[in-house]
């Protein structure tokens, strides 16, 4: 199971996202590009840009993460928002979901945008989209199927509490141990991932 996905309002124009990512596979947090000059999708570098942008949390099997990510991607056209980059996966698992010899999706995209990251957007591999906002309390989690942790997370009152809750993952695990990984959203500089420096600084 992936870990689950947590995302803290931490001002009103700064959003936390983080979650585990096990040593070995590509990173679970990627950032994509919501404008007609995108190319590629990004995943370490900081964009600070007008141009709105998405962050998408992989969630189940990876290759099927990235093949949704490379469709929705490829057919955004001039409807570049983080609703439509949703709808367009979620669309997309639904025929797989049907069967007739194509194999559903195992996977669940969690789709944040920069611009209003209180609004989040989660597929299913049935083909449903959800579309949940951040709790009064300014925190919400993804990861269903891991009821304790998840249930861990929710408990802590602070950031750095939850984040700890899945360094501790991390530190227990036998083989492939994890690593954070966190991404600032800025409703005026885009997206950037953390390094490890700068997300002990998140956690004073």
């Amino acid at each position: 199971l992936s870990s689950p996905i947590v995302v803290w309002k931490k001002s009103e124009d700064t959003t936390v996202v983080a979650t585990m990512s096990s040593s070995g596979f590509q990173e679970r947090l990627v950032i994509v590009p919501l404008h007609p000059l995108r190319s590629v999708l990004t995943t370490t570098a900081s964009m600070k840009s007008r141009h709105e942008v998405a962050l998408v949390g992989l969630s189940g099997v990876l290759s099927d993460s990235v093949s949704l990510l490379d469709y929705a991607t490829s057919n955004l056209g001039s409807m570049a928002t983080p609703r439509y980059f949703a709808r367009l996966a979620a669309d997309r698992q639904q025929q797989h979901a049907f069967g007739g010899g194509i194999r559903p999706y195992g996977t669940t995209l969690t789709v944040i945008g920069s611009n209003n990251p209180e609004d989040i957007f989660v597929t299913d591999p049935s083909g449903a989209l959800t579309e949940v906002r951040v709790g009064d309390d300014g925190v919400w989690v993804m990861g269903e199927g891991l009821s304790v942790l998840r249930k861990q997370i929710d408990n802590a009152r602070s950031m750095k509490k939850k984040l700890e809750v899945l360094l501790k993952q991390a530190s227990n695990k036998k083989e492939n141990v994890g690593s954070l990984e966190v991404v600032l959203l800025s409703k005026t500089h885009g997206a950037k991932k953390l390094d490890a420096d700068e997300i002990k600084e998140l956690m004073k």
